[in-house]
């Protein structure tokens, strides 16, 4: 803060270039100091896991309540009487998409300092229907309407390294956006993309990760999520879900209630 004021009073005496180091200065500052809370709550949210993970679960898992995963770098969690979800998550298997890349997310970036507490909305772009067969078979799902997506806010790589390699998650990546199940919207109607193993339509219809480099500008590869026993993505056991915390994830943008009403279930 007082970086921030000596910036404004050196803009305000006129000296432009003083102002402007000083802004910067700030910047980094409070980057550093937010990437310290990140790594302490980090590290608190693993000690939580661990404990618990060496423990019974304290609740029954219910209709009524709610449930959510994290990812760990063990080999998951198993239900011994393998009831399957939402008592456990089976893993994840990524593939990286092969027509379908960077340059067609028109992606309303907004200001960079609020991308770790915001989403961002996206739209398909360009010549992206020209790539592949199937993203040309799109085109006629789409029939001249819109597709647009919604990436959560920017989050650390925090896997170790063998878990990374598991995940598909390169070397260069020090960020990831989950992007959300796509709506493609014609006319007065809003379509989901179609069923698929390919992973240009599975990015669209299931979601996927988008990893960027330490810029936090640069992406570096866009990888689909597809269910799989054997995929490199892997959760610990079955977490309870605070009602409060909806409220919360609606007004940041993080649920899509149109798709869970369409489908029923979160995909």
């Amino acid at each position: 803060m007082q970086l921030r004021r000596l910036a404004h009073l050196h803009h305000s005496l006129g000296h432009q270039d003083k102002a402007k180091e000083l802004r910067a200065l700030a910047h980094a500052t409070g980057q550093e100091s937010k990437k310290k809370r990140e790594q302490v709550l980090l590290r608190r949210k693993r000690a939580e896991f661990r404990r618990r993970r060496t423990r019974p679960i304290e609740w029954q898992v219910e209709a009524s309540s709610g449930v959510y995963f994290e990812i760990t770098d063990d080999a998951g969690f198993s239900d011994t009487e393998k009831r399957g979800f939402p008592h456990s998550l089976i893993p994840m298997d990524t593939k990286p998409t092969v027509g379908l890349s960077a340059r067609h997310m028109d992606i309303a970036w907004g200001s960079p300092d609020t991308l770790t507490v915001e989403g961002r909305d996206w739209t398909l772009q360009g010549d992206v229907y020209e790539q592949t067969q199937l993203l040309g078979q799109l085109q006629e799902v789409v029939k001249g309407g819109t597709v647009t997506g919604h990436l959560s806010p920017l989050h650390e790589v925090n896997l170790s390294d063998e878990a990374r390699v598991r995940a598909g998650i390169p070397a260069a990546a020090r960020y990831f956006m989950f992007s959300y199940p796509v709506r493609i919207t014609i006319g007065d109607s809003v379509a989901r993309a179609p069923r698929s193993t390919d992973p240009d339509l599975a990015f669209l219809r299931n979601g996927g990760y988008v990893y960027l480099d330490e810029s936090m500008k640069s992406i570096v590869c866009m990888n689909a999520v597809f269910p799989s026993m054997s995929g490199g993505l892997r959760f610990g056991p079955p977490l309870k879900w605070e009602h409060e915390w909806t409220r919360r994830m609606i007004s940041a943008g993080r649920f899509d209630l149109s798709q869970l009403m369409n489908s029923g279930r979160v995909v």
